[in-house]
């Protein structure tokens, strides 16, 4: 950009004015001469008429000339005020504007000498008017503003055109940011007259930029979807994280009315109660099942605020929304834990009743069955009494283990027994219009494992099977069999070992899975259930489980035909047989036992099977009135036997109160349901055998033989 000076009128120059007057004057005075003369002849000639009135036209023309002089001095005078007055006016209108600009301003005339400074440009110098009007740039300049300044201005000199520059300057001990505008005003030879200044302050500017550059970095990189409506809820910006939760692209966003998200889930009193309070411009709170793009729901809990314009008016509403699917799944599935522990719980107190029961029914039979001859028709009576009991007995055994009541080990396991045992579970849960078959072929399929994490394998996927039935109609199949995997062949299974492997299957006749989620079907929190349906957390944990035993999971599929999940675990030597106990002397040596238990026809139950097999016995009821005959003489007695669950004191607390009195007392802990100690932390504690009721009067005596004999055994050493 180049200004160029404009011709303007020039005022007269003092000769020209001079002039001027002189030039009106001569020609006024020459017309009053001639016409003056003529007049005065026409009126006569005598003399003294002619005398006098020459005297007359003399003064007259005195008169004339010196209000023909004083008129046109006063015109000339007033012309030249005029202007001097317009003058005046527009350099202060010049000066002022100048003055109010907000950025630093200098004109400088072709010597670089400057001419004009206004008031921004004398805090940025730091000098009076005085001080800088009429001196060269670089004399007032400061050092920092003149090196930045003086190049630009001789390049703007030199090339006779515009140059812009922005630097950064150190004022009062801070950082500026500054863009300098320098444009030449050239004369009609293309020379440079003036050179007009402008620096404009950028710092805050700069600042804004940055923030604003943090800010929609920020946003474009947000987990939560950050998204501008209009007044009518038609999105005008989305971030990608919108993109990402609902799968449409931005592009398609922009435009589209939030509406499109509706799942159907909020019915119309929600929504509107939502767009009334948003348009009395108050922030909203609250929680949405929207629909994506490929029609699956998803949570997620939104604020949204109005953004008003200048004026106040309400323009935008702003949402920020978080994805809560994951959350709410994982809050479905620890209410649902916390069920099963409530379950567990109570499930552990009734088997504690129930056990107790089936322990005196179990014990008094077996005595019974001792007292009958084989060929008596009672002998099988009770005989059938004994096997209904243990049914019982197994089926709490179950219960507890699938509750995780039992404690958790890993142990040699047959898998068809794992299997049959599971399955006696499911037949409850599953309706009778969905088939279970049971094909075990497991032969000789041991595994070790925890049996409570196999059982809900298998419960799991049964379930996952059923749910996937059409009208909950439909064929379930458990099968196992076991597999010797050749090296070099993996069933199409990739990182299959070579070896044994024991193989579970769950087949079903449901809908299938399609491709595109076989791959996620084990990722935490994925289903393609309807929302409240399933938690997403029933295959991963399957997943995990089989991989925790050192096994694959492995599934096939097909759309409207079924699913087939199969469990592959390295197989396992059967655990060698111990029973010797034929050949074992299980006699008592006359031993003295206190016998413990709150429950008295379970206590006598044991006392009368001890004294069968040749001990001593003294029987207690109550755990203070067993410590109160332990401490009137803790020689007495060789070996303690005590119920877990017992007011006043516990069988865990009697056992230390017994302990502190003689150290290394054998002690044998029984208890309906198991106590929160494992078997490691109870022999740590000084318990020698730890027994789940109820107990055989066989096994009993086996275990009774046993702690006596090894602290026989440690005595004499």
């Amino acid at each position: 950009m180049i200004v160029r000076a404009e011709r303007t009128p020039s005022p007269p120059t003092p000769a020209q004015r001079a002039l001027r007057i002189a030039l009106l004057y001569a020609l006024a005075a020459s017309l009053w001469i001639v016409f003056s003369d003529r007049i005065l002849l026409a009126w006569g000639n005598d003399t003294e008429f002619v005398a006098m009135m020459q005297t007359v036209k003399g003064l007259a023309f005195v008169v004339f000339t010196s209000l023909l002089v004083l008129l046109m001095v006063y015109w000339d005078t007033s012309s030249m005020q005029r202007a001097h007055d317009k003058l005046s006016l527009s350099e202060q209108r010049f000066r002022t504007c100048v003055d109010q600009f907000p950025y630093a301003f200098l004109m400088l005339d072709a010597e670089r000498r400057i001419q004009v400074v206004n008031a921004v440009a004398r805090s940025v110098i730091g000098k009076s008017d005085s001080a800088i009007l009429g001196k060269r740039s670089e004399d007032v300049l400061k050092p920092e503003v003149s090196a930045a300044v003086s190049p630009l201005l001789e390049d703007t000199y030199a090339r006779h055109t515009r140059q812009q520059k922005e630097c950064v300057l150190i004022l009062g001990g801070q950082e500026h940011t500054y863009f300098f505008d320098c444009v030449p005003v050239l004369d009609d030879k293309g020379d440079v007259l003036q050179v007009l200044c402008v620096g404009r302050d950028m710092t805050q500017r700069k600042k804004a930029e940055v923030e604003r550059a943090m800010l929609i970095t920020a946003i474009e990189n947000a987990a939560e979807a950050v998204f501008m409506t209009d007044l009518e809820g038609k999105i005008e910006y989305a971030n990608p994280a919108f993109s990402q939760i609902t799968g449409y692209a931005p592009e398609e966003a922009v435009g589209m009315s939030t509406s499109l998200l509706k799942s159907g889930k909020q019915d119309e009193r929600f929504y509107g109660a939502m767009w009334e309070s948003l348009r009395k411009g108050d922030l909203w709170h609250g929680r949405f099942v929207n629909k994506r793009k490929d029609n699956s729901l998803y949570e997620w809990n939104a604020t949204i605020s109005p953004v008003r314009d200048s004026e106040g008016r309400l323009a935008h509403f702003v949402s920020v929304t978080r994805d809560v699917t994951a959350e709410v799944a994982l809050e479905r599935q620890l209410q649902q834990a916390q069920k099963l522990e409530a379950i567990g719980t109570l499930a552990g107190g009734i088997a504690h009743d129930f056990n107790n029961i089936l322990a005196a029914v179990m014990g008094y039979a077996e005595m019974a069955l001792q007292e009958l001859e084989p060929n008596m028709e009672a002998y099988a009576d009770v005989k059938k009494v004994l096997q209904a009991s243990s049914r019982a007995t197994a089926l709490v055994r179950q219960l507890l283990t699938f509750s995780r009541q039992m404690e958790e080990r890993r142990v040699h396991a047959h898998i068809d027994a794992v299997a049959h045992e599971a399955l006696t579970l499911l037949r409850a849960l599953i309706p009778a219009s969905v088939e279970i078959k049971e094909v075990l072929g497991g032969q000789d399929g041991y595994v070790f494992a925890d049996i409570s994490q196999l059982q809900q394998v298998i419960v799991n996927l049964c379930t996952n099977a059923y749910q996937a039935m059409v009208d909950g109609k439909g064929q379930i199949e458990l099968s196992t069999r076991l597999i010797t995997v050749q090296a070099g062949s993996s069933h199409g299974i990739p990182d299959l070992q070579e070896g044994q492997h024991v193989v579970l299957a769950v087949k079903d006749t449901g809908i299938g899975i399609d491709s595109n989620n076989l791959e996620r079907i084990f990722d935490p929190f994925f289903t393609t259930k309807e929302m409240g349906k399933g938690s997403g957390l029933g295959l991963s944990t399957v997943h995990g489980i089989v991989r925790a035993h050192g096994g694959i999971l492995n599934v096939k599929s097909e759309l409207g035909v079924g699913s087939v999940f199969e469990v592959w675990l390295p197989a396992v030597k059967a655990p060698e047989n111990l029973e010797h106990a034929q050949q074992q002397q299980l006699t008592g040596r006359s031993e003295c036992i206190l016998v413990v238990d709150d429950e008295e026809i379970l206590a006598e139950l044991l006392c009368r099977q001890l004294e069968r097999f040749g001990y001593r016995v003294v029987m207690a009821t109550d755990s203070e009135e067993a410590l109160r005959l332990f401490r009137e003489n803790p020689r007495r007695f060789d070996l303690l036997i005590t119920d877990q669950n017992m007011p006043q004191l516990t069988g865990m607390q009697l056992s230390q109160e017994v302990l502190r009195l003689r150290k290394g007392l054998p002690i044998i802990l029984a208890t309906g349901y198991s106590v929160p100690l494992t078997r490691e932390e109870a022999t740590s504690l000084g318990i020698r055998a730890y027994l789940n009721k109820p107990i055989e009067a066989y096994r009993m005596a086996q275990v009774v033989r046993q702690v006596l004999d090894e602290a026989c055994r440690e005595s004499a050493t």
